[in-house]
């Protein structure tokens, strides 16, 4: 029979045990819950990229007519 210090070793033990497994449980849910989002975010990102090249080629863009032109 153990001593009560060794007893409450072995339930600490324990304990660390369980709280290390629910741990990384949780890290791997974490991780697979970025990854599902990592593409959508990626794709967003991509589409945002696209139309600020195009707002960037529309300030570089000089019209043939003067707009203020056409107010006369």
């Amino acid at each position: 029979m153990g001593t009560l210090l060794e007893n409450n070793r072995a339930v600490l033990d324990g304990r660390i045990v369980l709280l290390t497994e629910r741990i990384d449980e949780l890290e791997t849910t974490i991780h697979v819950q970025v990854a599902k989002l990592r593409e959508p975010l990626d794709q967003l990102h991509a589409e945002l990229q696209v139309l600020m090249k195009e707002r960037r080629d529309l300030d570089d863009f000089v019209p043939a007519i003067d707009p203020d032109a056409l107010d006369n």
